[in-house]
């Protein structure tokens, strides 16, 4: 060590030159076409790698039976349609309501007549027929039971 220099300092100019040298030869790689080229064929091949593996994960989670994405952005998007229907409805609602005007509360006297003179053929007052369940009121779907409409 006779010239003053550690091998620290030693080291670091050596790692300096390497790194100089690198940055060049690298500078030069990324100019040419051919690593454009290389670029976009490895994007290109990785997205394709993302589509396989989403259609992949989508399939199993479609034969597990579980709601996936498409079922969910689905039901999401005939949610928000249906609540748009009954917004619209209500405003109709609303619109009627002030254009009839003021509704006078009914009396009681036709209430109970009504009630008297009907038969009650239940133990509850009901007529005795059976109601439609909503279940029943449904369209029935286009496959299995339980795949949400999915043949």
């Amino acid at each position: 060590m006779a010239d003053g220099t550690t091998p620290l300092a030693q080291a670091y100019r050596t790692y300096e030159q390497f790194e100089g040298q690198l940055s060049t030869a690298l500078d030069q790689l990324v100019a040419t076409n051919g690593f454009a080229d290389l670029l976009a064929t490895s994007a290109t091949t990785v997205m394709a790698m993302t589509r396989l593996v989403n259609g992949a994960v989508d399939r199993a989670v479609r034969s597990t039976r579980l709601a996936a994405r498409q079922d969910v952005t689905e039901l999401a998007r005939q949610l928000a349609r249906t609540e748009d229907k009954l917004e619209r409805l209500l405003e109709l609602v609303e619109q009627l309501q002030e254009s009839a005007g003021p509704v006078s509360p009914p009396t009681t006297a036709p209430a109970a007549a009504a009630s008297a003179q009907a038969p009650a053929s239940g133990a509850n007052g009901t007529s005795g027929r059976p109601r439609a369940t909503a279940a029943a009121r449904r369209r029935p779907s286009s496959g299995a039971p339980g795949t949400g409409g999915r043949p």
